[in-house]
């Protein structure tokens, strides 16, 4: 029995919006990967990631892109760290001969506390924001 003409339109109209919504969502993802990845890679890469991520199923691309989030978030706050200690006067460059900068000597007292945080039974990135908060408080001082 041949198919009507009708379900041959229904079934096309039906896959153009499943493109629309799929392009959307692609275009989503796209956006969301630059906002977390920023310019560190190039467009057409994450166009190419945009589109596989949309083919994965809706929990697993969720999954990733907050993976991209959470890897944003700790290296933001590790450059906020590493500006925070060279925004202070380094002593390498008052004193030539100086062993050890200030910046050597925050990194060392911060590895140190991660260490001992992590030894309690923390979480490392927890214990790395405990740590730079720590030593943030004791320089204000």
């Amino acid at each position: 029995m041949p198919v009507p003409v009708e379900h041959d339109i229904v079934k096309a109209k039906v896959m153009q919006i499943d493109n629309i919504i799929k392009s959307k969502q692609i275009k989503t993802i796209e956006k969301t990967l630059h906002k977390n990845l920023g310019s560190s890679v190039p467009e057409t890469e994450l166009k190419e990631v945009a589109k596989a991520l949309s083919e994965l199923p809706v929990e697993k691309a969720a999954v990733i892109v907050s993976f991209t989030n959470k890897v944003k978030n700790i290296l933001g706050n590790q450059d906020m760290f590493v500006q925070h200690a060279v925004a202070h006067p380094h002593e390498e460059f008052v004193n030539p001969d100086a062993e050890v900068s200030e910046a050597d000597k925050i990194e060392a007292e911060f590895q140190e506390l991660v260490k001992t945080k992590v030894a309690a039974g923390v979480n490392s990135p927890i214990a790395r924001a405990e740590a730079r908060e720590e030593i943030k408080m004791k320089r204000a001082k």
